[in-house]
């Protein structure tokens, strides 16, 4: 399979640059990843034409892939790069039948999977076959595509494209050109990325054509800091470079080539200053004007400009009228344009002859066998400031009403094209319902800042249109806070909902809904406190019963942060009533899960079973394949505190299966790292190591630091029992790395706490001690009282170890001040127990004695049984060593 681009005439050979180019893809023919390159350069500098002459000239060339996809200014819609080339390769038309197009899907799908040796990849092209159909809008009746909500979608979705690509690149290396990079979509950025990492052995490079920002910085996608990523400037041509291009040009259509004089290229050189595109339209306006002899010398130089909008508009005015017509309307479409659509525009009008005349001009080149693409962004900016306001109208209407019967029964991806159509063309109406089918399709795929786009425009017409509607702009704008805290960007929902004057609204779900989003917005930034006091203010003027009931889970939450325990529990109890009443069953099973986890938390674990069945029992009736992995996976994890590692395991491999099949790798991550716990927790800890391994691969494949700094953790402190120090502290440095990355300081406590243990097993004292302080800072930065108290207690082993007892002393006195203020009495107990060991060690036993029944004590009231037994021991060995002594 491959791509070719647009350009079939000859371009200038950039010796160097093609030479460094063909060494960026040496890894790939070699069978592995040859990651980033960016391709940077003015526009027009002829960075396309350079991938094309890299393309046509490479030695092996074909034995590569080349994919060429291309950013569209006017549709920076989700994943729009991959649909004109998902389209192609699977013969998807809008002339066939929607069985025709399923069709033609499944049987390049089955001649895909059958050219695929890699049976990870083969399940994967097969699990996911409904989510890479719905990118071309093939759906199909109960797949997993329409089980899973929307986020597990996305989340798919992304999974789909990178199996996709990865097994084309299986079948043969492959080139991966994205061009027009500066007007990437914010979906296509997140996959790129995702398909860059862990992809050491998939052979396929990505080359990334672009520009500087506007602020002059170079243009990034920010991968991550292991992938191989390079940058290549394409400076302007020189003098020679120019001669030999403006040499091929003119002698182009000429029986007999001629000598080019050097005042010819001094002068085009000087106006094209040593840029591709517009030495070309220089060269095309002095053959097309006629002011250059059979000797090819210019006669008449001061009329040629040297400005690419003026070459483009003295070639435009020279056009056939319909030409210009077809152009113009070409360019209402976008920089890239479906012919199909605009032979509809046409009508009866020869689209064949025009799509020729308009490559002939060297105005657009072929993308595809249906698309085109303007010949570069100043072009089609070019020609469309050549449509005037009262055609403006007109082109745009029809290209709307063409796209509708074009893609007639099949509008889904074109709802953004055509609400910006009929709102370019001022018919106001169909704007406002293609916004809102866009903005719901946006968030049907989990593409919320797309949404938020939509929904925002949609706003704006709404706000300034005649027929203003207080009560749709207000439930507009909820939409929009609610992807904010979707986005994480709580900051602007708070503005947002403080401005909002529920005075001028008089729907009442409408309001209901507001009093929802702000105990959300409450709940997401962990502000229990304002949480429960507006819950209280707010409960009884809710009457919609959804948000009313989402208020009351928020509640629960509230009573559980602000330690009112009592009054949770009386409060779980009466809504349980009430929900098992109402037969809110997805209701009693986010309460049921939520009190599983409270009781969780408070290691009740008879309990935390108990409502985490209740929680299973609910969803497994509803037939939530998602809710059913997590309950699964929950339910495991009480086996495990409870000691019941075997029947935990069986529950983690389950959902293990569940979420495998879903698609969640963060939870397939998670589960692996689960049944690796039980494992080293029974000693097998070389099997351990293995599934953690596993866990880890998946949590880097979707990009979760968080999850795999911790895994970094345990396989650290796996290698730690195996006696493996060395290998040890390694994977402990990659998790600090990893928690550093993410600004995660407890993780690196963490790891440093077990840093310092293996120092101090392998007796180097003094930098265990460097070890330790540096948690010490860390924890005081974080006023991490807790971590803090642990820390002064390693300290004061170290000074143990080191004799330094009166050091030793005072550290653990501190570390029992801390404990004692913040109220772990278990913690405070085993820093009175170490402190009387350590003045057992020194003879001083009554010191130890008051020191360990101080110990024993608090043991005694938090129930923590080992210790009392540790604490009971030593007491009973210094009553016996004390009359001993006297009696000496």
């Amino acid at each position: 399979m491959k791509t070719i681009f647009g350009y079939k005439e000859k371009i200038i050979e950039r010796e160097s640059e093609i030479k460094k180019l063909s060494q960026y893809l040496d890894p790939i023919t070699n069978n592995k990843f040859g990651g980033v390159v960016y391709i940077e350069g003015k526009a027009g500098i002829g960075k396309t034409r350079l991938v094309t002459e890299l393309q046509q000239n490479y030695k092996n060339k074909e034995e590569l892939n080349w994919i060429f996809l291309s950013c569209d200014i006017a549709r920076r819609v989700s994943f729009n790069p991959f649909t004109a080339f998902l389209n192609e390769f699977f013969d998807q038309s809008p002339e066939n039948q929607g069985e025709t197009n399923k069709s033609n899907f499944e049987d390049k799908l089955h001649s895909l999977y059958g050219e695929i040796e890699n049976e990870k990849i083969k399940y994967e092209i097969i699990r996911t076959r409904s989510f890479l159909g719905a990118l071309l809008d093939l759906h199909w009746k109960n797949s997993l595509y329409e089980e899973l909500e929307p986020k597990n979608r996305y989340e798919n979705i992304l999974s789909a494209l990178q199996n996709f690509f990865y097994a084309l690149s299986l079948i043969k290396p492959t080139v991966i050109v994205l061009d027009d990079s500066n007007w990437i979509d914010n979906d296509t950025v997140k996959f790129l990325k995702l398909l860059c990492i862990n992809a050491e052995d998939f052979p396929f490079i990505l080359l990334i054509l672009c520009r500087q920002n506007e602020d002059a910085s170079p243009f990034a996608l920010n991968f991550e800091n292991d992938i191989p990523l390079h940058r290549m400037i394409i400076e302007p041509l020189s003098r020679e470079e120019s001669r030999k291009l403006i040499d091929y040009y003119l002698n182009l259509d000429l029986d007999e080539k001629k000598e080019l004089p050097d005042k010819t290229v001094d002068l085009i050189h000087e106006k094209a200053r040593g840029n591709t595109l517009i030495l070309k339209q220089v060269v095309d306006f002095i053959k097309s004007r006629e002011i250059i002899d059979n000797d090819l010398i210019i006669v008449d130089r001061f009329e040629i400009p040297d400005n690419i909008d003026e070459l483009i508009n003295a070639k435009f005015e020279s056009m056939h009228p319909d030409l210009k017509e077809v152009t113009k309307m070409a360019s209402v479409l976008g920089k890239n344009f479906t012919i199909k659509v605009l032979g509809e525009m046409l009508k009866n009008r020869n689209i064949d002859k025009y799509i020729h005349e308009g490559k002939r001009k060297n105005i657009w080149h072929s993308l595809s066998k249906v698309n085109q693409s303007f010949e570069n962004e100043s072009v089609y900016k070019a020609i469309y400031n050549k449509v005037l306001t009262n055609e403006s109208t007109k082109y745009h209407k029809l290209a709307a009403k063409s796209i509708e019967k074009v893609y007639e029964g099949n509008l889904q991806s074109h709802y953004s094209e055509l609400a910006y159509n009929f709102e370019m063309a001022d018919v106001e109406s169909k704007a406002v319902f293609y916004l809102g089918k866009a903005a719901e399709k946006a968030r049907e795929m989990y593409e919320n800042q797309a949404a938020l786009d939509y929904y925002t425009k949609l706003h704006h017409i709404l706000e300034n249109s005649a027929a203003k509607n207080e009560n749709i702009l207000l439930d507009i704008l909820l939409q929009k806070i609610d992807l904010f805290i979707l986005l994480g960007n709580t900051r602007e929902a708070e503005t947002k909902l403080s401005g909002i004057d529920l005075t001028r609204i008089d729907q009442k779900e409408i309001i209901d809904k507001f009093y929802y989003l702000q105990a959300k917005l409450y709940a997401t930034i962990q502000n229990y406190l304002e949480l429960e006091k507006y819950v209280i203010s707010s409960l009884g003027k809710v009457k919609t019963k959804v948000y009313k009931f989402h208020l009351e889970i928020f509640y629960i939450h509230a009573l559980w942060f602000l330690n009112k325990y009592r009054e949770l529990e009386d409060r779980a109890k009466f809504l349980f009533e009430v929900f098992r009443k109402e037969n809110e069953k997805l209701f009693e099973a986010k309460l049921a899960n939520s009190m599983a986890n409270y009781y969780l938390r408070k290691s009740q674990y008879e309990n935390a079973m108990k409502f985490f069945r209740r929680h299973y029992k609910i969803v497994a009736e509803q037939k939530d394949k998602i809710l059913i992995q997590i309950a699964l996976r929950q339910i495991g994890v009480v086996y495990f505190r409870q000691g019941h590692r075997q029947k935990a395991r069986k529950f983690y491999e389950e959902s293990l299966k569940l979420a495998e099949n879903i698609g969640n790798k963060n939870e397939c991550s998670k589960l692996n790292s689960d049944i690796a716990s039980v494992l080293a927790t029974d000693g097998e800890v070389k099997e351990a190591i293995f599934f953690y391994k596993k866990g880890l691969e998946l949590a880097r494949s979707v990009a979760n630091k968080v999850q795999e700094g911790l895994i970094l953790y345990n396989i650290g402190e796996s290698y730690f029992r195996l006696e493996d120090h060395q290998t040890s502290m390694e994977y402990l440095e990659a998790s600090k790395k990893i928690c550093r990355q993410i600004s995660d300081n407890v993780g690196i406590t963490y790891a440093n706490d077990l840093h310092g243990d293996i120092l101090m097993s392998l007796k180097r004292f003094e930098e265990a001690k460097t070890i330790y302080q540096e948690n010490l800072i860390l924890q005081q930065e974080t006023d991490d009282k807790e971590g803090i108290a642990h820390t002064l207690g390693n300290l004061g082993l170290v000074a143990e170890k080191e004799k330094d007892l009166t050091g030793a002393e005072k550290l653990y006195k501190k570390q029992q001040q801390t404990l004692a203020v913040i109220g772990d009495k278990e913690g405070e107990g085993k820093a009175l127990f170490n402190w009387g060991m350590m003045e057992k060690d020194r003879n001083n036993l009554e010191r130890a004695k008051e020191k360990l029944e101080k110990a024993l004590k608090l043991f005694t009231e938090c129930s923590y049984k080992s210790g009392e037994k540790l604490a009971k021991l030593q007491l009973e060995m210094i009553d016996e060593e004390s009359p001993a002594r006297e009696n000496n």
